[in-house]
């Protein structure tokens, strides 16, 4: 059991270093979001996507460039 007032600065320090460990883990496990570019009848355009799963779709267009 604690004694002192040092004890208690102590212990409620840790539940705090693992309450802010636990919310990073969430964050770093949370599902990177989705990106879909739809070009329809396009020349020349340019379609990318960002960290998550990237859906690039080109219906009867020339010339265009895509990246994921």
């Amino acid at each position: 059991m604690p004694q002192t007032g040092m004890d208690w600065w102590v212990i409620a320090g840790v539940l705090v270093a693992v309450f802010g460990v636990w919310i990073a883990w969430r964050q770093y496990r949370a599902a990177k979001p989705k990106t879909e570019n739809t070009i329809l009848g396009g020349n020349r355009n340019r379609q990318s996507g960002g960290d998550g799963d990237t859906v690039n779709t080109i219906r009867h267009g020339d010339d265009n460039d895509q990246s994921g």
